[in-house]
C-alpha cells in the first residue's frame, strides 16, 4: 500500500535521540532568550549561547570584549536569574570562536621573476648534486 511521507517535524518529535536533541536545543533557546532578556542591550547583542550545566551557567559571547563586559556585570545578572527561579551557582564566560572557513582564504598566485629564474639557472650548473641541478633547472623554467 502506498504510504505518505511523514513531515520532519513528526520524525524529530517522535524519535527517542532526536527528541531528546530538539527538546535540548529548545530549552537551550529558551535559556539563552532569557538571559538576554535580563541582560538588555548593548550586551543581549552579544551573547551567542547560553548552556546549563551542573547548576553552572556558561555563556558564549562574540568577542573578548564583550566578554569582559559581561563578567563585570555577571555578579547582577546571577541575581536577577536566581531570583526568577532559576538554580545556578555560578556564570562562566567564554568566547565563542567563529568556525573557519576553508574557502575563506584567498590564495595569491606567486610567480618566479625572470631575475630570480636566471640567478636559479646560474646556481643549477654550479651544484654537483645531478638530481638537484636538474631540479633547480625545471624551476627555473617557470620564470620565463
Amino acid at each position: 500500500m502506498f504510504r505518505l511521507p511523514r513531515a520532519l517535524t513528526d520524525i524529530l518529535s517522535h524519535s527517542g535521540t532526536a527528541a531528546a536533541l530538539v527538546a535540548r536545543v529548545r530549552s537551550q533557546s529558551a535559556l539563552l532568550e532569557r538571559v538576554k532578556r535580563e541582560l538588555g542591550a548593548p550586551l543581549n547583542l552579544h551573547i551567542v549561547a547560553a548552556l546549563m550545566h551542573n547548576k553552572r551557567l556558561i555563556l558564549y559571547t562574540d568577542s573578548s570584549a564583550w566578554a569582559s563586559r559581561l563578567r563585570f556585570s555577571s555578579r547582577t545578572l546571577l541575581g536577577l536569574l536566581v531570583g526568577k527561579g532559576l538554580e545556578i551557582e555560578k556564570i562562566t564566560v567564554r568566547i565563542a570562536l567563529p568556525s573557519a572557513s576553508t574557502n575563506s582564504r584567498s590564495r595569491t598566485e606567486r610567480h618566479l621573476s625572470r631575475d630570480n629564474s636566471l640567478l636559479l639557472e646560474k646556481t643549477a650548473e654550479t651544484i654537483d648534486d645531478p638530481g638537484l641541478r636538474q631540479a633547480l633547472k625545471r624551476l627555473s623554467r617557470h620564470g620565463r
